[in-house]
């Protein structure tokens, strides 16, 4: 009975936690902040919160991408550095990754960049375009500080007096709509989820205009007698009347009244309608040449759906990721049995072929990959022979510096030498699973052997035969199995080297 009723808590618990999460539905963060736009001083505090995100999401993609080469560069070099041993293979695998992402990082950006930067060019014109009216409609009624009486003759058809008025001016002070960012509780989170908002109120097209003012002018006795302005009294009269409550000959401007705006509103879509995918036009511009409503939120739309999520560094991987990583885990079986690779139909076994060989090329599974690879970059230091000088330095700086080219051309031109003087050296044979010696059934059962002979006096062999790769042939266009390859233990990277360009 205690079991029957501890497992209704339990099953009350989960569906408390389920009925929790399921009012948290996409857009909620971005949706909530976008609740508080409700003037055009809330607005341009939204805007200006998504045109530095969108601002932050595209230098971000372009750094990560600068890093991305530049691991790339690092780990080629290294490669080539170590041509001929087996620490070539780990690195031409990291290289191998390190390409992948760095092409994926181009492609994405080449995707998004232009739409990012449409829609932050967007957001900050509009954001200037509100600053213009929030700062310059008068928060107060436009006192008059003077006026000056004069003949006109063309007013009324005869010799009119006129008494021109004066106004000073009146600026709403900025200090008034930054204090209101502070009650924007959701504000942070303007970007978060931005591709579930729906919809957002937006300042109406008709706010961005001059507000109508109202003059009242007031008058008394003969108009023409009043030839003389005080400015004091903000009037003109009959010399002499200097006292405006006193006056009987005097005329002038009394009051001017400000139109207030009534902050009229655009509710606009900011995602594409149902059933559709793309987002919704942008419109033509405006007959005024202001930013309109509708080309904000098409803005919106597309620059939520443009973000670029970055791939990450070589260095920002931790040793689990980059051992499952697809095109580690391709890599890895590339280099350590490339006809195994290319001839393995069976997603199954060769899903453990390629764990077979993350482990023959980078180590046991709890061997840190960054600090049997990684770390060298920064702290294994490297001279260089230049003719009669020489330049000293780890390949990180090698990478970076002027010395970069040149660096490389020695490497290749050591390797080259190395190579042709003795064979490469294969990878230490406690790493691959011998052949020799083993039973037939016992042969049967490693994928990389096989049985040659009758079942009596045969014996267990490594599978190719004359096929296979061997020392002595190994990178040379003999080689039957890798005929395209620039050598064996290095043909992934030299792909990947021909299909990048930094």
């Amino acid at each position: 009975m205690k079991s029957h009723t501890a497992l209704g808590r339990v099953l009350v618990y989960v569906a408390t936690l389920l009925s929790t999460s399921s009012s948290i539905t996409a857009g909620d963060d971005a949706t909530a902040a976008a609740v508080e736009v409700t003037s055009p001083c809330t607005e341009i505090h939204f805007l200006t919160k998504l045109a530095q995100d969108f601002s932050t999401n595209l230098q971000t993609a372009e750094t990560a991408q600068s890093k991305l080469a530049t691991e790339y560069q690092q780990l080629m070099m290294e490669f080539v550095q170590n041509s001929g041993t087996h620490r070539a293979k780990g690195y031409a695998l990291l290289a191998a990754v390190a390409g992948d992402r760095l092409v994926k990082q181009k492609n994405k950006l080449k995707a998004s960049k232009d739409k990012i930067k449409t829609a932050y060019a967007t957001l900050k014109a509009r954001i200037g375009q509100l600053l213009a009216p929030e700062a310059s409609t008068p928060s107060t009624t436009p006192a008059i500080t003077g006026a000056a009486a004069a003949t006109d003759n063309n007013i009324f058809g005869a010799t009119t007096q006129t008494c021109t008025s004066t106004t000073a001016d009146v600026q709403t002070p900025v200090a008034g709509c930054n204090s209101k960012k502070a009650n924007m509780r959701h504000l942070d989170k303007a970007s978060i989820n931005l591709i579930g908002l729906k919809s957002i109120s937006l300042t109406a097209d008709k706010e961005f205009a001059f507000p109508g003012l109202t003059l009242t002018a007031a008058g008394r006795g003969d108009a023409n007698s009043a030839d003389t302005g005080h400015a004091a009294g903000h009037y003109c009269a009959a010399g002499g009347q200097a006292t405006k409550s006193s006056a009987s000959t005097a005329f002038g401007i009394e009051k001017i009244s400000v139109t207030a705006r009534t902050n009229q509103r655009a509710n606009t879509a900011t995602s594409p309608t149902p059933g559709q995918t793309d987002c919704p036009p942008p419109g033509t511009d405006h007959t005024t040449g202001i930013i309109t409503a509708q080309q904000i939120a098409a803005a919106i739309c597309t620059a939520a759906r443009s973000q670029i999520v970055s791939e990450r560094t070589i260095k920002e991987t931790d040793n689990s990721g980059l051992r499952t990583d697809a095109t580690a885990k391709k890599a890895a079986l590339l280099l350590h049995d490339l006809k195994a690779e290319t001839t393995e139909k069976d997603p199954s076994k060769t899903t453990q072929l390629e764990e077979k060989a993350i482990l023959a090329v980078l180590g046991p599974a709890d061997a840190d990959v960054k600090t049997a690879y990684l770390d060298p970059l920064a702290h294994v230091t490297t001279t260089i022979h230049l003719g009669t000088g020489e330049a000293t330095g780890h390949v990180e700086q090698l990478v970076e510096g002027t010395d970069h080219g040149t660096a490389l051309a020695f490497f290749v031109a050591k390797s080259e030498a190395s190579r042709q003087a003795t064979p490469i050296t294969p990878a230490p044979t406690a790493e691959l699973p011998g052949c020799q010696n083993k039973k037939k059934s016992d042969c049967d059962k490693e994928a990389s052997c096989e049985w040659k002979g009758s079942e009596e006096k045969g014996k267990c062999e490594a599978k190719g035969g004359e096929d296979g790769v061997k020392v002595e042939n190994d990178g040379k266009t003999t080689n039957n199995t890798c005929r395209f390859c620039c050598n064996q233990s290095i043909s992934f990277a030299c792909i990947f080297a021909s299909r990048i360009k930094l």
